[in-house]
């Protein structure tokens, strides 16, 4: 048998292109007997033995060759994926960790420990990783953009996801994924036309992309038109023949069309398959609608068994434990979303008004620290200006409720605000101007009836 190990990692590579797997085992355990821990020997051994399911006998050729090798990135890397097949996820992070404080110049590296994070619902964490990187490191690697970007998203900084996303369709011209994400970044900004065209854009790159094809269905259905939906679902599964997503999207037509059984009955049948926020989001809806407040909080809470970071799913529970005025576990639940995002501004802004009866000096610095972070936000303005007059300063407090009218001048609960704080400064007919408004736009809101109640209680004939 030979004795250069040259030699023998060229006939053992022979062997793994033809399919020899155990040939090629033999070669390599030759070549590492004569030279222990030579790194492409070693990870090749690795690999095949991965392969094979001898995941302990990788492990420990891994271990050893990044012993001696710490800067070995493709080792690294593929000790992550066999720890994460060997323990579990987490393992495989924490692999990639390690290896990013050895190989902190690996943007390889780097780009799976932020993949890891986001597929495991820590989008926070992933932003950790990739924060540290420059827009030139960023853009010449589309992938770490993408997931850059999908961080961005999945925490709600949706203005700095649109600029990831617009550079990435800068940078991969020709990718329908990247279209598709910035339309949804659009459209969650509050650009409908924008998101639309970047749709229609991913849709024309490239037909077969299904998220796009069903977001095209997803934007009927938001529409209300869920005659179009059906006809449009109807082409999808002649074209692409039965997917789950399409069993999805039937649930969403039903939930918009008032039909919460089925909902139900369509999202259960999809979560026995799959689990993500979405999905759980459409379940728990549609149980809530039912008065199902009990059986809801479970689909929630059995999210977060799984993906305890999951912020949509944490805020819809906080939110309905508010709704169903167990307050305490609201709080508790929205100071959870905050541990894991800090800087997470529907959550600083929600816990601050859910704090206002109790602590109003903690709920207005809630309040300041979301505004800080997104002046123009006009559910915070409205938050930030409603608990300021509640403090007892009506004009400031009235200044920053009308900008967010301006803001968001089809939001009937910040006019109703507005038309209370003004009432409150006894400006009475500018106070009945708003409240009009709002009746006239929204009549059957529900606060249509708190507005009615307060108009009423102004003096018809107050200047």
């Amino acid at each position: 048998r030979p004795r250069d190990v040259e030699v023998l990692k060229l006939l053992a590579l022979g062997h793994m292109l033809s399919g020899k797997g155990d040939l090629a085992k033999g070669e390599l355990e030759e070549a590492l007997k004569i030279k222990p821990n030579e790194p492409s020997a070693a990870r090749n051994l690795a690999l095949l033995e991965a392969q094979a399911g001898n995941l302990e006998r990788a492990r420990a050729l891994l271990v050893s060759v990044t012993g001696a090798h710490p800067q070995d990135e493709q080792a690294a890397l593929l000790l992550a994926q066999v720890e994460a097949r060997r323990a579990g996820r987490e393992a495989g992070v924490e692999a990639l960790k390690a290896a990013l404080g050895r190989i902190p110049s690996s943007v390889a590296v780097r780009a799976a420990l932020a993949q890891a994070y986001l597929g495991a619902g820590q989008p926070a964490s992933a932003l950790t990783v990739t924060r540290e990187l420059s827009e030139a490191q960023l853009a010449g690697r589309p992938d770490l953009l993408l997931v850059h970007a999908k961080s961005q998203l999945a925490t709600g900084d949706v203005a700095a996801a649109q600029r990831s996303l617009q550079k990435l369709t800068e940078v991969a011209p020709r990718s329908a994924e990247a279209r598709f994400l910035y339309g949804e970044s659009l459209a969650r900004g509050g650009e409908a036309a924008k998101a639309e065209a970047e749709l229609k854009r991913a849709i024309e790159l490239d037909r077969s992309y299904l998220p796009a094809r069903v977001g095209e269905v997803n934007l009927l259905v938001h529409r209300g038109q869920v005659g179009k939906a059906r006809e449009a679902l109807a082409g999808l599964r002649q074209e692409f023949g039965e997917r789950p997503e399409f069993l999805e999207v039937e649930g969403w037509i039903a939930f918009r069309s008032g039909d919460y059984a089925t909902a139900t009955e369509r999202f259960t049948a999809v979560a026995a398959g799959k689990s993500d926020s979405e999905l759980t989001l459409g379940l728990a809806r549609s149980l809530w609608a039912q008065r199902e407040h009990e059986k809801a909080l479970e689909v929630l809470r059995a999210r977060l068994q799984v993906q305890a970071a999951d912020l949509p799913v944490l805020m819809q529970l906080a939110a309905s434990y508010v709704a169903l005025d167990r307050r305490p576990e609201g709080v508790a639940t929205f100071r959870k979303v905050l541990e894991s995002y800090p800087d997470y501004v529907p959550a600083l802004n929600d816990l601050a008004w859910a704090l206002q009866g109790q602590d109003l000096k903690q709920a207005l610095a809630l309040a300041e620290r979301a505004h800080q972070l997104q002046s123009d936000n006009a559910a915070v303005l409205d938050t930030l200006g409603t608990l300021r007059a509640k403090g007892g300063d009506l004009s400031g407090g009235a200044q920053l409720v009308r900008r967010a009218v301006e803001l968001a001048p089809d939001h009937p609960q910040i006019q109703l605000n507005l038309g209370r704080i003004l009432a409150q400064q006894k400006k009475h007919a500018e106070a009945r101007v708003v409240l009009e408004a709002l009746l006239a736009k929204a009549p059957e809101a529900g606060v249509a009836q708190e507005a009615r109640a307060l108009l009423g209680s102004i003096p018809a004939a107050s200047p």
